[in-house]
């Protein structure tokens, strides 16, 4: 069987929603050599920055998961991913897609999501006709990180269900 698992999925606007603003310098990042020579910049207090928010507890960014999120934000293609977020398409087309997926799926958000609001979430549930949603309590926007036995046993648990 074919089943999905959304862990702080984003994409979806809701009015609640307060969309992250796009750095006005990141454009600049595309174009030959300037992102290239960016990117071998020491960027850890940018990253700090932008991926404390994440947490429901900022001190949970230790420093090596700060040094994991800078690694992963600086590896090659991760820049361009990024930026193919920020330019993807209309929200219309977006919640059409959505509403076509008929795998089970299994939307899990944190209770405390700065980023992504929670209400996405519970759009993504509506939208999905086989849809199961967990709130974590006391979680930011990466549950994997801030409560991985929990998310590890809701997964379990729905994909035994769902076999």
């Amino acid at each position: 069987m074919t089943a999905l698992v959304l862990l702080g999925a984003s994409g979806l606007d809701v009015e609640e929603d307060t969309p992250s603003e796009v750095p006005f310098w990141l454009p600049v990042l595309r174009w030959p050599l300037v992102g290239n020579l960016v990117l071998q910049l020491p960027l850890r207090g940018v990253v700090r920055e932008r991926v404390a928010p994440a947490y429901y507890d900022p001190a949970a960014l230790t420093e090596e998961r700060l040094d994991e999120w800078t690694l992963r934000l600086t590896a090659a293609g991760s820049l361009d991913a990024y930026l193919a977020r920020v330019n993807r398409p209309p929200e219309d087309s977006r919640r059409e897609k959505v509403k076509a997926i008929r795998a089970p799926t299994l939307v899990v958000t944190g209770d405390s999501d700065r980023m992504v609001p929670p209400a996405v979430a519970r759009l993504y549930h509506e939208l999905i006709p086989e849809s199961e949603l967990v709130v974590l309590e006391k979680t930011g926007h990466v549950p994997q990180e801030e409560r991985p036995e929990r998310v590890v046993a809701e997964i379990s648990r729905w994909a035994d269900a769902h076999p």
